[in-house]
């Protein structure tokens, strides 16, 4: 046989066995991924537990929130560069630089880029960010939005809840919300929506083009109140 060929013959062999070896590689590490698992997609940051939230950056994005005795941070592992975490004392900035959505403002409907649980937060300012808030239950909880960041309550069960918006803030009471004292202050082209709540007392300011909207059965507890 010539060289030529023994070389050639070898190149073959060569790939082959490779491709061979990649195969099975990826066949084991596939056999490892459990698809019934729910965070497949997502990796764990290591946080400290917090009572103030700071969220800043993109809405194309939403970020859960539940409650949860242990605190804990997972974010989608595609849009992990996106995300800086800061920690100052009792205070959790995260600046999540991910593009913007604005024909998708339902934080429920829009991918869940990052998932944070924690025991108790007193306070969460949300700029350019969707939240999705689920089964949340506080005596009290005071929420600041601006930009074009958007709120979604679900199940929640609050005392005193605040909540203030500017510029094309969005704020939605979907589902099964109890508020005993509601107090709603927005301005600008900002947007409240009251679907699935029952509260006890209710207090709002909206100035310039903001709007207060509601379904029949929130404007009859409305006016019974």
């Amino acid at each position: 046989m010539k060289i030529s060929n023994k070389i050639l013959a070898g190149l073959v062999t060569t790939v082959l066995a490779a491709t061979v070896l990649v195969d099975v590689l990826l066949k084991d590490t596939y056999a490892k991924i459990d698809l019934n698992n729910t965070f497949k997609n997502y990796e764990t940051i290591a946080i400290k537990p917090f009572k103030v939230l700071k969220t800043e950056g993109g809405n194309g994005y939403a970020i859960q929130i539940t409650q949860s005795p242990v605190t804990d941070l997972k974010v989608m592992g595609s849009r992990k560069n996106f995300l800086t975490i800061v920690q100052r004392g009792d205070t959790l900035l995260l600046q999540f630089t991910v593009p913007n959505n604005m024909s998708n403002r339902d934080p429920e409907k829009l991918p869940q880029g990052i998932l944070l649980s924690s025991p108790k937060i007193n306070f969460i300012a949300a700029n350019g960010t969707n939240i999705f808030l689920n089964g949340w239950k506080n005596d009290s909880l005071n929420i600041a939005l601006s930009g074009s960041a958007a709120i979604k309550f679900n199940e929640a069960d609050i005392g005193k809840l605040t909540v203030q918006g500017n510029q094309s803030a969005w704020a939605d009471f979907n589902e099964g919300n109890k508020i005993k004292y509601l107090n709603l202050m927005f301005s600008g082209n900002s947007i409240v929506g009251l679907k699935g709540i029952d509260y006890s007392v209710i207090k709002s300011q909206f100035t310039g083009n903001s709007q207060l909207v509601f379904n029949a059965q929130a404007a009859f507890n409305l006016n019974r109140k």
